[in-house]
């Protein structure tokens, strides 16, 4: 049997994870932070370590582009990388999505895909920005409102060319 270390700092999503694994047969350990994980994992072997780097290193990689007396920039990068890296299983259903088709040699769903998320981002930011006076984090939700209608935009089409596979 498996035996998985997740480093969350959110208890409900540890849960959840948690939950998930065991069901399907794995031993799971929660460390609570970068700290404790370390330590776990320096007295346990572990199969795989799931952890979120965005959130315990969001500061230190703000510091790779600016320095950390600066402190509003290195908020304003924490806060837009613990908001944007949820929302990147989109992207990645959304390529999944575009390699179906490339393989299928059908080039034309990631063009027109990509434009619309281009678009929406665009018409996003605009309305946030300066019709809402979001600021700065405009930026990330524009990402997320792309990205869904991308998938708008592709499901229904991998759904069509699906059933046409079945047949």
């Amino acid at each position: 049997m498996s035996h998985i270390c997740i480093i969350e700092d959110d208890a409900a999503i540890a849960e959840i994870e948690r939950d998930y694994l065991e069901i399907n047969g794995f031993t799971v350990s929660i460390a609570t932070d970068g700290v404790s994980g370390l330590n776990l994992t320096q007295k346990e072997s572990f199969d795989l370590i799931l952890l979120d780097l965005m959130h315990f290193g969001a500061e230190k990689i703000m510091g790779l582009f600016t320095s950390q007396e600066d402190a509003q920039v290195v908020a304003l990068g924490r806060s837009y990388l613990h908001l944007v890296s949820w929302m990147y299983i989109l992207p990645a259903i959304t390529n999944g999505i575009q390699g179906f088709f490339r393989g299928m040699g059908d080039l034309k769903v990631t063009l027109y895909s990509t434009f619309m998320n281009m678009a929406g981002r665009v018409l996003a930011v605009i309305v946030m920005f300066l019709v809402f006076h979001f600021g700065f984090v405009s930026l990330a939700w524009a990402n997320l409102i792309g990205w869904i209608v991308m998938l708008l935009f592709e499901i229904p089409l991998l759904m069509r060319q699906l059933k046409e596979l079945r047949k």
